[in-house]
């Protein structure tokens, strides 16, 4: 029995490295203190020279790329990057190049800048083995068994980790003797108490009072026979091994009756490394790694379920269908027409949007005595449902439809907690032409996982359109990082928090995040719309976004309300959102941190050539030559 533990366990060596021990040294220990900036000592030298001299490549690497540090290239151009060294760097010795220093120093990291053009082709993803999160462990359970045991059990799971914004990333998900010792003890619990195991088993009928052993033997024999293969190829996704068959079989006919032989060997089968992990290992094909037809019904399944595979993928897998374009679209169509899917797109949603686990935020009951935990909770149902109609209905809601569409889902607590006149229901309901809302950025629950304690949060609401919606990534914060003043009712928000834009530390940064922040000043930390703030202080909600495309851009586009900044990502917008949109998704069908950037502008590009509908998007992504293909 050990041997499926010891199985499961030894998978630790796949675990990612850790980090370099480069980066335990202080990075400028031998800065020179000495003013290169001045036009002497910088006259005649290049901007490599420069480079090395202020020992920037400590921090940085010679290609500006060194994983703690990076230089996020994309977000500069020569003059913003030339005011970013000449104000700030290096960042134990500010002031010591400036000037000519600054400028040869800029143009030199931006002749570096990695370029790539997209006639190339994309990079297939790496072989791997990819660990279910604890929700899909869940789901998989509770389909496998049909119970409702599995949300229960992972309680006791170590969180999953999160990359890159999504918990299923395959090198951040990894395998410790405390997960490990949660499986083993989740298994064994499922095993024990399961009430029906001779229906699970389903041998037909158990021969009476057996004469003697050999006979009892033989009647384990026949329901092994029966049972393994069968439970097997639903645990494990795939048909069982020979050897694994033989294996299990041998657990099962080691037992002295038929429910302790079931009851040992489904442990056994709920411990193993082939249930937890799913595969992308795939065939060899001229060089390349072909999925098997059933690695690619799972990477259907847990992209659109969070779940295991059904009889219908299973036999399409047997069958070879999904090798055929057609097959496959139509499989991925019949997945998104079920229930699992709108809940799982609305989670893959919700952390697109760094929205998770709205019910758990707290709020000070001095500043809003409105709010309770139980209102959070409903704030999530609502953002679940209109994701979930926005993704997977038919009706042909696009990227614009995102910020632009007025309609939410509430019963009349939500409903007048927000003010909503008109709703008697207690269940959810869609509801249109809401009064001060427009599109998902106005969705409470967005509102108040982007806010603090007791007020609002532009940096972090700023960072939500930059980061999630834009894909616009920064660099490290400085370690001089300015501080927000304190809460002050007599004091507007926006000045309080001025400290970042006149402290050129963060100004580089903070100027990109925090004008976006202020249109949704109207919003409060609880989401609820306000005129006001403080003592009865006007509300500044205008500002200018800049660098819509790219940080680097000068366009700029002027707005005075959460409701203009939407129109603009909805239109101007809309492109770039339409990439970021097919970047994330990648990310989390793929469970990677960084896509491939040609794979994306592929994705994308097959996607709009169809249509602009949401719902298309998803197929695109799958119907890449590359979706089944490894390295």
């Amino acid at each position: 029995m050990f041997k499926y533990l010891v199985l499961a366990i030894s998978l630790i060596a796949l675990n990612a490295c850790s980090g370099n021990s480069e980066s335990d040294q202080d990075p400028t220990e031998n800065s020179s203190s000495s003013s290169s900036g001045g036009v002497g000592l910088t006259q005649g030298k290049t901007g490599q020279e420069l480079y090395k001299e202020h020992n920037c490549h400590l921090c940085h690497n010679n290609d500006g790329l060194k994983k703690e540090l990076p230089i996020v290239f994309e977000n500069w151009n020569q003059q913003t990057l030339t005011r970013r060294i000449n104000d700030t760097m290096p960042e134990k010795d500010p002031g010591a190049c400036v000037g000519a220093c600054a400028e040869k120093i800029a143009a030199y990291l931006l002749s570096i800048a990695p370029e790539r053009e997209c006639a190339e082709e994309p990079t297939p993803l790496p072989r791997r083995l990819r660990l279910l999160t604890n929700r899909e462990y869940a789901n998989t359970l509770n389909d496998l068994l049909q119970t409702s045991q599995g949300y229960q059990l992972i309680k006791n799971f170590e969180s999953d980790t999160i990359v890159a914004g999504f918990d299923n990333n395959a090198s951040g998900s990894n395998i410790n003797i405390n997960r490990m010792n949660a499986y083993w003890n989740a298994a064994k619990t499922i095993a024990e108490s399961h009430s029906d195991i001779n229906r699970l088993l389903n041998c037909g009928q158990q021969q009476q009072q057996q004469q003697n052993q050999q006979a009892s033997k033989d009647d384990l024999r026949r329901c092994a026979d029966e049972f393994i293969p069968k439970f097997g190829e639903r645990a494990f996704r795939r048909p069982l091994t020979a050897e694994e068959l033989e294996s299990y079989k041998e657990l099962f006919v080691s037992a002295t009756d038929r429910e302790a032989a079931g009851r040992i060997t489904l442990q056994a089968f709920l411990s193993s490394s082939n249930f937890l992990y799913r595969t992308e290992l795939g065939q060899e094909d001229n060089g390349q790694y072909r999925l098997s037809a059933y690695e690619i019904a799972s990477l259907l399944s847990y992209t659109f379920w969070g779940s295991m595979p059904d009889e219908n993928l299973f036999r399409a897998a047997k069958d070879g269908h999904l090798y055929d374009p057609n097959n496959l679209k139509s499989q991925i169509n019949r997945l998104l027409g079920d229930k699992k899917a709108e809940l799982q797109l609305a989670y893959f949603g919700k952390q697109w949007l760094n929205a998770k686990h709205i019910a758990n935020i707290a709020r000070d009951e001095k500043f809003f005595p409105s709010y309770s935990s139980e209102i959070g909770l409903l704030m999530e149902q609502e953002l679940d449902q209109v994701l979930a109609e926005l993704f997977t209905s038919d009706t042909s809601y696009s990227v614009t439809d995102i910020f632009q569409h007025n309609f939410t889902y509430a019963n009349n607590d939500l409903a007048d907690f927000y003010g909503f006149s008109g709703v008697q229901h207690s269940d959810f309901r869609k509801i249109n032409n809401i009064p001060n809302r427009k599109g998902i950025l106005s969705l409470g629950g967005i509102l108040a996982k982007n806010a603090k304690f007791q007020e609002n949060d532009p940096i972090h609401r700023g960072l939500l359109v930059r980061r999630n919606l834009l894909c616009q990534e920064f660099g490290v914060p400085p370690a001089n990082i300015g501080e927000v003043e304190p809460l002050d009712p007599n004091k507007p928000l926006r000045e309080r928090f001025s400290a970042h834009s006149n402290n050129k530390a963060c100004a580089s940064c903070h100027e990109k995040i925090d004008p976006i922040g202020f249109a949704f000043e109207n919003y409060n930390a609880v989401g609820l719309y306000q005129e006001t703030e403080g003592n009865n202080l006007p509300i500044d909600a205008s500002g200018i976004l800049e660098g819509l495309n790219s940080m680097a851009g000068t366009d700029k586009h002027e707005f005075n309300s959460l409701h203009d900044l939407s129109d603009i990502l909805a239109n101007a917008g809309k492109d770039r959102i339409a990439y970021c949109l097919a970047e994330q998704f990648e990310r989390y069908m793929a469970g990677i941190a960084k896509p491939d950037t040609c794979q994306v502008e592929e994705n994308k590009q097959r996607w709009l050539n169809q249509s602009d509908k949401l719902l298309d998007l998803w197929p695109a992504v799958m119907s890449s030559p590359n979706f089944a293909i490894r390295q």
